[in-house]
């Protein structure tokens, strides 16, 4: 089980209603957009299935849509008269397109997308509806208003961007949500709050509130927990693991406003987030009854540069030096004069393929199989890759810059695509955000 998460951690509602509230500070940009697209609440909300995430992706960077919702909001950024690379401007280029196929001369000032028709069927008319909602939330939300307000408002984003019917996970996801509008509500009434606000303090309330951890309710329920290092929580275990016990990591750093007076000036006293760590870190110890284990990265994966470990660790293994010596036995080898604490540590490869997770060292085996293919974990089992020549090439005597460029920057691929034919699945293009200026 894993304990302590949050809200918008563990419920993909949550995580989809607090990006619609950051995108409406933003540009509106492609790759914002699509992102929130993704969502798989939102997907069924507007009836669109995950297959349709690719092609609504190509259809987007053909029809130039850049960022901005409509020309009104590029003429708030100072840019008047500027409706194309817009959402709306895209979209009017995607149905005409839809409706009419490809045409020689723009119709109305606009010229239809080039993208695939037949496609556009099953997921046009979501994506439409998509836009559209996107644009009367942001013409809402871009005034202040009352708590009472936005508690109504918010609410109406719930029914128009999330399903509630879609499975159990999201049923229990929209109901954390509108407890805690009704919770924003209260206090707002019970305080006798009544101005008006703006989006980010609205933005900000929400974000903390989801972000903390939901309670304890997963702390025990399976047999492996995992949890964060709080207060109250030395129950004693059989096995502990204490991993990301790194140098920067902890004891872990707490980050105070700036308008905290009482953090720039702590008096003897005041609660220390490092020292509560480092009596954690002693609980934890006294808590294992049988084997505890500390994890922490010790190789920089740049150079290879060795890393120390968190502060308390280090003490803890100069303790362990100090106190104890090792024993010759003849099945345990001890170097001259070695630190017993070097004894007790093990050094894991940095690559989960390395060979030495392979080499029946019980101390590093690797149960993972899919880093050591059959074919080549044994060495009797020769591979070959082509089972014949391949045909000569047709003669070239000339060679374009690109084509040469594209055999240095990957030659597999290119050996791949130009000698055997076969077409590499390139990784998801990542949808630009600038607009194509050209002189």
């Amino acid at each position: 089980s894993i304990a302590d998460q949050a809200s918008r951690q563990e419920q993909p509602v949550v995580e989809g209603f607090l990006n619609l509230l950051e995108l409406q500070e933003s540009r509106f940009t492609a790759p914002d957009v699509m992102a929130l697209l993704e969502n798989q609440a939102i997907l069924r909300r507007f009836g669109l299935a995950a297959e349709d995430v690719v092609l609504m992706r190509s259809a987007i960077l053909e029809a130039g849509i850049r960022w901005g919702l409509d020309q009104e909001q590029r003429c708030e950024q100072g840019l008047a008269d500027a409706q194309q690379h817009t959402w709306d401007f895209g979209m009017d280029r995607l149905l005409l397109g839809y409706l009419t196929g490809q045409l020689d001369e723009p119709w109305q000032g606009i010229m239809p997308s080039s993208g695939t028709v037949s496609s556009m069927g099953s997921w046009l008319g979501g994506l439409t509806d998509f836009v559209r909602s996107l644009q009367e939330l942001r013409r809402r939300m871009k005034t202040r208003h009352l708590p009472a307000q936005w508690a109504e408002l918010l609410l109406g984003l719930l029914d128009d961007f999330l399903v509630e019917d879609g499975g159990e996970g999201n049923q229990d996801g929209v109901l954390i949500l509108r407890r805690t509008i009704a919770d924003f509500a209260d206090h707002c009434r019970l305080a006798g709050f009544e101005q008006q606000l703006s989006l980010p303090i609205i933005r900000h309330w929400f974000e903390t509130r989801l972000s903390e951890p939901a309670g304890g309710q997963s702390f025990l329920a399976g047999r492996v927990t995992f949890c964060n290092m709080v207060p109250m929580r030395s129950v004693p275990f059989k096995v502990i693991w204490l991993l990301g016990m790194n140098d920067l990591d902890y004891p872990r750093t707490q980050r105070t406003p700036a308008f905290d007076l009482m953090a720039q000036r702590p008096r003897l006293g005041d609660r220390s987030r490092r020292d509560d760590d480092r009596y954690l870190f002693l609980e934890a110890l006294l808590s294992a009854r049988a084997h505890l284990a500390i994890s922490w990265v010790g190789r920089d994966q740049q150079d290879n540069s060795s890393l120390p470990p968190s502060v308390v660790v280090a003490e803890l293994r100069d303790y362990i030096n100090r106190g104890w010596a090792a024993e010759k036995k003849p099945d345990f080898e001890v170097k001259k004069e070695q630190p017993v604490a070097d004894i007790l540590t093990v050094e894991y490869p940095l690559q989960p393929f390395s060979r030495h997770c392979f080499s029946g060292n019980p101390k590093i085996a690797s149960y993972a199989s899919e880093w050591l293919p059959k074919p080549l974990s044994s060495p009797s089992c020769a591979f070959t890759f082509l089972q014949g020549p391949l045909l000569q090439p047709e003669p070239c005597q000339q060679v374009d810059l690109s084509r040469l460029v594209r055999f240095w920057n990957h030659p597999v691929r290119f050996f791949l695509e130009q000698r055997m034919g076969l077409r590499c699945r390139y990784a998801e293009e990542v949808l630009p955000e600038a607009e194509a200026f050209f002189p």
